[in-house]
């Protein structure tokens, strides 16, 4: 790996933990909570992909700036 390719594998790396640490939290999984949970206008899956979308954002902001 070159030394511009190991920290955004560590980013990616770090997004994917956060992202399973979410899910868990919410009590499901990302694609579950986007498609069954917010149809059912569940509260905790509108703020599940809202904090998903949120972290993704913030990810590609990041990235951007490496």
């Amino acid at each position: 790996m070159t030394a511009s390719v190991l920290p955004k594998a560590l980013l990616f790396i770090a997004g994917d933990v956060l992202v399973g640490f979410g899910a868990r939290l919410a009590g499901g999984c990302t694609s579950g909570h986007g498609i069954v949970g917010t149809a059912l206008g569940a509260r905790a899956s509108l703020v599940a992909i809202a904090l998903f979308f949120v972290g993704g954002v913030m990810t590609t902001v990041l990235l951007a700036h490496l």
